[in-house]
């Protein structure tokens, strides 16, 4: 797995660069966001003598889904550090099992991670935050939707193999 590698083809693959266009555009959005309210407090706390309750919070939301939708681009471009030494090692026929078994493990991974977010969200339903009531599920599902577009990001090559 390196950001060298082909991307697979196909529908699924179609999807997987949309979903990573798409990313990309909330993450910068946010970024930009993040950075305007930060500036307005810096404004507001050096020249008024006046600081804004609602920004941390606001901050630890859109920080929240920045980190966590910013994720997925590194893992959809295949982007994330791995230790490919050892894959390396084997030959290329059983180097495809071993990614394929990999993709397959992370698939599993993923699908745990969702299943006890979604639990986890159903838990907080009835929780607000403090300062601007903002619905705590709210920030879980941040590593919801992650995991989810990762497992999309995967699939694509999980299909690819076994083709």
């Amino acid at each position: 797995m390196n950001a060298l590698a082909p991307r697979p083809a196909g529908a699924l693959a179609n999807l997987s660069r949309h979903l990573d266009q798409a990313a990309e555009v909330v993450t910068s959005t946010l970024l930009a966001v993040v950075v305007l309210i930060n500036g307005v407090e810096l404004v507001g706390r050096n020249f008024f003598n006046y600081s804004h309750v609602w920004v941390h919070e606001l901050n630890l939301l859109l920080g929240t889904w920045t980190y966590f939708i910013g994720m997925t681009l590194v893992y959809s471009r295949n982007a994330d550090i791995t230790v490919d030494y050892f894959t390396n090692l084997l030959p290329v026929r059983a180097r495809r099992v071993w990614i394929g078994i990999t993709h397959v493990v992370v698939l599993c991974v993923l699908a745990v991670i969702v299943w006890y977010c979604w639990v986890l969200m159903q838990l907080q339903w009835g929780f607000r935050t403090t300062g601007l009531g903002i619905p705590n599920p709210w920030f879980s599902a941040a590593v919801f939707v992650s995991a989810v577009l990762m497992a999309l990001h995967v699939l694509p090559r999980v299909v690819e193999g076994a083709a």
